[in-house]
């Protein structure tokens, strides 16, 4: 749901907004388009939907954050059929009164077409560049995150040391940060292997699998059959990518099956990883309250860096290489420009993807990730690898995906075994 209120102690409504947010501050008070006043949200719980959203964002956790606004977007509806039919005409008043008086904020406001340009584009720029140097520079993954980790921690400095208190303890940031450094390290230990970039992308898209897996496993969480399904298709789309890969590995001149097989399953692993920590961090903030997206991508950022420095080796030695005049056919300092537009692409796309939900909802944010993934892998297919552009397995595996990303976004959402039914 786009838009919600807070009734307030002098008899007026408070509408406010997701749409217009900052990664770093609070939602502010704007109302944006097909706004209504129905009164049941209070600020507390905005601000940790806007919490949890934005972190999870700020992680290049996609799915996961469109999944909790979708929740929340699903309890809103629950409770607007049960609050409609007694609909008094003051508050049909009161509504319409809203709207006209804040149409110039409406104005204001991205239009759907827009953002979803926008996150096509934003998401494809920044894929080719983080392909193109994993291609041309095999095993620079160290150095990549290192930069994503100092790029986090300029932009989250100032806004965590201004809080006054810091909400989670830190064995808890530090446990977050150790999934987050073991996420970094097996995908960058996957992306050294000698498959194809574009096979690799297609392979991380089996978070959703990973995050239904914990779901179930960790959270006890039910889910539909329509979910069950979904997510089946997909899985079938990732096996015939890792067969297709495992394939290409076995006819390839510097490649053997068995390195094939240690990248999916380095792939694999950290999918799970990461849907852990995100089970991990839900658990924390219902200990422990809601924590700020800057004090989380601080924390996490600064405390990957010692990892990292473990790793200075691997990294000074693909650094001084990229200061070589050609690195894998791309002259000096075009390696440099791509991993500057990787980084600010990627924290555009994070934005476009928080307005995005506020303004169109959980199940259209879906479907515009799932069509720019798509269009992301066609480019890099086309474009960027020749070699598999005539592979059915590769296509098969990725429509397969594709079509069951979709069919989940449409499929009701899970629900916590444990979860209290409200009024």
């Amino acid at each position: 749901m786009a838009s919600f209120q807070h009734p307030r102690g002098n008899g007026k409504r408070q509408l406010f907004s997701l749409s217009r947010c900052d990664l770093r501050q609070s939602p502010p008070h704007v109302l944006p388009r097909r706004a209504s006043v129905r009164g049941l949200e209070s600020r507390d719980a905005l601000q940790d939907l806007h919490a949890a959203a934005t972190q999870d964002i700020l992680d290049g956790n996609f799915d996961h954050a469109i999944h909790a606004a979708s929740v929340h977007q699903l309890h809103q509806d629950d409770d607007d059929s049960s609050t409609s039919s007694s609909e008094s005409p003051t508050r049909r008043e009161v509504c319409d009164e809203a709207e006209s008086a804040l149409s110039p904020h409406v104005k204001a406001v991205p239009s759907a077409a827009m953002l979803s340009l926008l996150m096509v584009i934003c998401g494809c720029c920044c894929q080719a560049p983080y392909e193109l140097i994993m291609s041309s520079d095999r095993g620079c993954g160290d150095l990549v995150s290192l930069a994503e980790a100092i790029t986090g921690i300029v932009a989250s400095t100032g806004s965590a040391i201004a809080e006054k208190e810091w909400v989670l303890p830190m064995r808890s940031h530090a446990l977050l940060a150790a999934a987050g450094i073991a996420f970094s390290m097996l995908t960058n230990r996957a992306l050294a292997s000698p498959l194809p970039t574009a096979m690799l992308c297609t392979l991380k898209n089996g978070s959703l699998v990973a995050n239904v897996i914990v779901g179930v496993a960790v959270q006890g969480k039910k889910y539909a059959r329509g979910q069950v399904f979904a997510v089946l298709v997909v899985t079938t789309g990732l096996v015939l990518t890792a067969g297709d890969a495992s394939g290409e590995a076995e006819s390839g001149p510097f490649a053997m099956s068995s390195e094939s097989l240690i990248a999916v399953s380095c792939l694999t692993s950290a999918l799970l990883v990461r849907a852990l920590s995100c089970a991990m961090q839900e658990t924390a903030f219902q200990r422990s309250g809601r924590a700020s997206a800057s004090e989380m991508l601080f924390f996490r950022s600064a405390l990957a860096l010692p990892a990292y420095m473990l790793r200075a080796s691997n990294i000074g030695l693909h650094a001084h290489r990229w200061f070589k005049s050609e690195v894998g056919g791309l002259s000096w300092p075009t390696i440099w420009l791509l991993l500057f537009a990787n980084l600010v692409f990627d924290y555009l796309c994070k934005v476009t993807m928080t307005k995005l939900i506020a303004t169109c909802g959980a199940l259209h944010a879906t479907l515009v990730l799932t069509v720019q993934k798509f269009v992301a892998f066609a480019i890099s297919v086309v474009l960027l690898d020749s070699e598999q552009r005539a592979s059915p397995k590769l296509w098969l595996g990725a429509a397969l995906v594709l079509l069951g990303t979709i069919a989940y976004g449409f499929s009701s959402q899970p629900s916590l075994s444990s979860r209290k039914k409200t009024n």
